[in-house]
């Protein structure tokens, strides 16, 4: 039997490196709003829970830059170094193009409705290697139809130093993180509600605070997307967060209108904010 294998769309402003490790540490040429988008294939090896899971280096694809939906997102300059007016092709806006089709066509013809997407910003520590192997063993184990990841450059190693680099790192990376969530709210934006994935984001550990860094950026150049209900749940998973920060409207605050639901994940204990269906 063939083993299991997830293809990965990822998005990530960390620095293209030689070797298997594909991407290093730190921001690519320097700007922390550089970013490309692509996927790769991850295969299952073991049954091991984290390492069982392994990227295939030679199925590394990056995408081409596309036409920018929105301008000017975290940053006054173009994040990458693209044609005029262009931005990196956002394969999060594919992802959720792909599962809006799918369910129209399940639709049309009485078919059973596609799964669910899922979002994922990995946490403190994680390569990008670790990044894809927990999003494939993420998406294999809930079952869901597709996965997208943003690899942030976290250094991959677990100190009290390090964990304050990739936190400044992760406030750094919000720039790009926003440009890709704000082309992505602006494509759901666009779909009437019937077409609408279901799309559910999960930020690990630092992961919640990059994704903070980066919904403040989409409040202040374009407010009206962060009121777009674009996830079906929001799930916050050991998030390095105050425990206020979905009360404040310049933290968490906006996560209340983006997702449906949303779950908060402590190691002491587990509560979950149901928020009104419309």
């Amino acid at each position: 039997m063939a083993a299991p294998m997830i293809r990965v769309r990822f998005a990530t402003n960390r620095n293209r490196v030689a070797g298997d490790l594909l991407f290093g540490n730190d921001f690519e040429g320097g700007s922390p709003n550089r970013y490309v988008t692509g996927s790769i294939d991850v295969v299952r090896l073991s049954n091991l829970p984290d390492t069982g899971w392994t990227p295939r280096v030679a199925t590394l694809v990056i995408d081409p830059p596309m036409p920018a939906l929105v301008a000017n997102v975290g940053s006054s300059t173009p994040a990458v170094a693209a044609a005029p007016g262009a931005t990196p092709a956002t394969g999060l806006v594919a992802f959720a193009q792909e599962l809006s089709t799918a369910k129209a066509t399940a639709a049309e013809t009485a078919a059973e409705e596609p799964g669910f997407g899922l979002v994922l910003l990995p946490g403190f520590a994680s390569t990008f290697r670790d990044g894809m192997r927990r999003a494939a063993q993420i998406a294999f184990a809930y079952k869901a139809a597709d996965i997208f990841c943003f690899s942030w450059p976290a250094n991959g190693r677990v100190n009290l130093i390090d964990y304050r680099a990739d936190r400044q790192d992760a406030e750094r990376s919000g720039g790009a993180i926003a440009d890709a969530l704000a082309q992505f709210f602006a494509a759901i934006k666009a779909m009437p509600a019937a077409k609408r994935p279901a799309i559910n984001v999960v930020c690990h550990s630092m992961g919640a605070f990059a994704f903070r860094a980066a919904v403040q950026a989409i409040r202040a150049a374009h407010p009206d997307l962060v009121t777009t209900r674009a996830f079906q749940g929001a799930l916050l998973m050991a998030a390095d967060e105050d425990d206020d920060a979905l009360s404040d409207t310049a933290r968490l605050g906006p996560l209340l209108n983006l997702a449906r639901r949303i779950t908060v994940y402590t190691p002491a204990a587990t509560s979950r904010l149901e928020l009104p269906r419309s």
